[in-house]
C-alpha cells in the first residue's frame, strides 16, 4: 500500500457508524464494542470528544480520539488526562506508543486498567 493511499479526516456520523460497526464485527460476542459505540457517537455529538478516522480509499481503516473534556465517561473526571498535553494508548499498541513518543510525548503521566486492557498515558511540553 503506497503512503498516499491514506487519508486522516475529522470523522463523520457515517464514518464513526461504519468504523465500530467494523469493530462489533471484530469482537463478536464481546457486547462491550456495542457500548462503546454509542458513547463514543454520542460524545462527539455532544463535542466532548473528537474523533478522526484514517481511511485506505473510501475504507476507514483505524481511528484516533482527543478527550476535550473530563466528563468523558473514559476519564472518571480525572482532569489531568484532559489537560490538552496528554494521550492514552494501550500497552500492546506498541507501534502507537513509538508513534507518541517521536511526536514528543515521552513525559510519563499513569497508567490504568480500563476494560481489561493497560493503558499508558504520556505527556508532553507543549
Amino acid at each position: 500500500m503506497e503512503a498516499s493511499e491514506f487519508t486522516c479526516k475529522e470523522a463523520s456520523s457515517q464514518d464513526l457508524e461504519r468504523r465500530w460497526d467494523i469493530n462489533i464485527t471484530n469482537n463478536p460476542g464481546d457486547n462491550r464494542w456495542a457500548a462503546w459505540k454509542k458513547v463514543v457517537i454520542s460524545e462527539n455529538q455532544n463535542n466532548i470528544l473528537k474523533t478522526f478516522v484514517v481511511l485506505h480509499g473510501n475504507e476507514p481503516i483505524g481511528e484516533g480520539t482527543l478527550i476535550f473534556l473530563p466528563q468523558n465517561s473514559e476519564l472518571n473526571g480525572r482532569h489531568e488526562l484532559a489537560n490538552g498535553t496528554t494521550i492514552g494508548v494501550e500497552a500492546k499498541e506498541t507501534r502507537n506508543l513509538a508513534i507518541y513518543l517521536h511526536w514528543g510525548y515521552d513525559r510519563f503521566v499513569t497508567h490504568a486498567i480500563e476494560d481489561d486492557e493497560l493503558v499508558l498515558y504520556y505527556s508532553k511540553k507543549l
